[in-house]
Protein backbone atom coordinates (compact mmCIF):
# COMPACT_ATOMS: atom_id res chain seq x y z
CA UNK A 1 0.00 0.00 0.00
CA UNK A 2 1.22 3.23 -1.18
CA UNK A 3 0.37 5.00 1.98
CA UNK A 4 2.07 2.56 4.51
CA UNK A 5 5.08 2.72 2.63
CA UNK A 6 5.29 6.71 2.77
CA UNK A 7 4.77 6.77 6.34
CA UNK A 8 7.65 3.76 7.04
CA UNK A 9 9.73 6.01 4.73
CA UNK A 10 9.09 8.90 6.76
CA UNK A 11 9.69 7.44 9.59
CA UNK A 12 13.19 6.64 8.88
CA UNK A 13 13.79 9.59 7.81
CA UNK A 14 12.87 11.30 11.29
CA UNK A 15 14.72 8.65 12.79
CA UNK A 16 18.34 8.80 10.17
CA UNK A 17 18.31 10.70 7.58
CA UNK A 18 17.46 13.99 9.81
CA UNK A 19 20.00 13.04 12.43
CA UNK A 20 17.67 11.57 14.31
CA UNK A 21 15.44 13.93 14.93
CA UNK A 22 12.54 11.97 16.05
CA UNK A 23 13.83 11.64 19.29
CA UNK A 24 13.70 14.99 19.76
CA UNK A 25 9.79 15.19 19.01
CA UNK A 26 8.91 14.03 22.55
CA UNK A 27 10.78 16.99 24.16
CA UNK A 28 9.42 19.10 22.28
CA UNK A 29 5.26 18.86 22.51
CA UNK A 30 6.46 18.44 26.15
CA UNK A 31 7.83 21.89 26.28
CA UNK A 32 5.70 23.53 23.81
CA UNK A 33 2.50 21.80 24.58
CA UNK A 34 2.61 19.95 27.61
CA UNK A 35 2.07 17.02 26.25
CA UNK A 36 4.05 13.97 26.73
CA UNK A 37 4.54 11.93 23.83
CA UNK A 38 5.31 12.08 19.97
CA UNK A 39 2.47 13.19 18.40
CA UNK A 40 3.84 12.51 14.94
CA UNK A 41 4.23 8.86 15.84
CA UNK A 42 0.89 8.80 17.26
CA UNK A 43 -0.89 10.40 14.33
CA UNK A 44 1.01 7.81 11.55
CA UNK A 45 -0.54 4.45 13.62
CA UNK A 46 -4.13 6.08 14.23
CA UNK A 47 -4.16 6.78 10.64
CA UNK A 48 -2.75 3.49 9.32
CA UNK A 49 -4.57 1.72 12.01
CA UNK A 50 -8.18 3.53 10.77
CA UNK A 51 -7.04 3.00 6.42
CA UNK A 52 -6.37 -0.80 7.50
CA UNK A 53 -9.79 -0.83 8.83
CA UNK A 54 -11.34 0.69 5.87
CA UNK A 55 -9.38 -1.43 3.52
CA UNK A 56 -11.01 -4.86 5.28
CA UNK A 57 -14.22 -3.75 4.22
CA UNK A 58 -15.07 -4.40 0.56
CA UNK A 59 -18.65 -2.70 0.95
CA UNK A 60 -17.20 0.98 2.01
CA UNK A 61 -17.36 3.95 -0.90
CA UNK A 62 -13.82 5.12 -0.55
CA UNK A 63 -14.67 8.69 -1.64
CA UNK A 64 -16.46 9.00 1.49
CA UNK A 65 -14.79 7.80 4.04
CA UNK A 66 -11.90 9.27 2.68
CA UNK A 67 -11.30 12.79 2.20
CA UNK A 68 -9.94 12.98 -0.90
CA UNK A 69 -12.61 13.94 -3.55
CA UNK A 70 -11.23 11.95 -6.44
CA UNK A 71 -8.69 8.98 -6.76
CA UNK A 72 -5.32 8.68 -8.27
CA UNK A 73 -3.46 5.99 -10.19
CA UNK A 74 -0.22 5.55 -10.84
Amino acid sequence: MKTEDFYEKMKVRLSKDLGNVAKFLPAHFKARYGISGNLYEEAIEKNMKYIKQVLKKSEIDYNKVFRRTQLVFN
